[in-house]
């Protein structure tokens, strides 16, 4: 009998959902008639382009997939499910090795064993085999529900974030660029995912000293 392996689903990647879809900031802007290109200086001096559109919304883009991938909150959360979902596995893998076990024993002792006693047995690894599945679904609404509370506390932690970020930055609106997403086409000139990874890093790193 091989050893049944806890399948989770979406629960590492449960990626981590960026906040960045589309954040709308309530910075003031100016009013203009057509859409045209402008360079904003950060407080650090780091410049990046943004553009305006015809309201005069500043706009800018981030890599949805690289913020997930070098955003220190998201590794850590990702890694923490990660080993929760370990954890789970070697204490199903556990079970599952114990009820082998008894279970080949049985199989030897079967043609010597009589009837009351060969059903008692039986009886005994249907209630293992039993208390395997319950088990097994046990963790696996346990992780998820796991996932979904960390899910709940990343987009909550990183829109505060992000909120802060794209007012001081002066952006009305930060879009989340990601392959295969809504936004087909982004331009590289109004790309800030590196200024945005940097900005959460330390917001969050922040907080951790407070």
């Amino acid at each position: 009998m091989d050893v049944k392996k806890l399948t989770i689903i979406n629960v590492v990647l449960f990626v981590l959902v960026i906040v960045l879809f589309v954040l709308h900031f309530t910075s003031q802007t100016n009013e203009s008639s057509k859409s045209e290109n402008s360079t904003s200086v950060s407080n650090d001096g780091s410049v990046s382009n943004n553009i305006l559109d015809s309201n005069g919304a500043k706009i800018a883009w981030a890599n949805g997939d690289s913020v997930g991938k070098y955003y220190d909150l998201a590794i850590k959360m990702q890694k923490s499910l990660s080993e929760q979902q370990t954890t789970a596995e070697k204490a199903l893998e556990d079970m599952y090795v114990k009820f082998e076990k008894k279970y080949n024993a049985f199989q030897k002792e079967a043609p010597i064993l009589g009837n009351t006693e060969l059903q008692m047995k039986q009886q005994e690894l249907q209630q293992m085999q039993q208390n395997l599945a319950q088990e097994e679904q046990k963790l696996q609404v346990q992780l998820q529900q796991n996932a979904q509370m960390a899910n709940l506390s990343y987009l909550d932690m990183t829109e505060e974030f992000m909120q802060e970020i794209g007012q001081r930055l002066g952006y009305d609106y930060v879009i989340s660029y990601q392959l295969g997403g809504q936004v087909i086409y982004a331009n590289p000139n109004h790309d800030i995912t590196e200024q945005i990874i940097k900005e959460l890093n330390q917001a969050y790193a922040n907080l951790g000293e407070n």
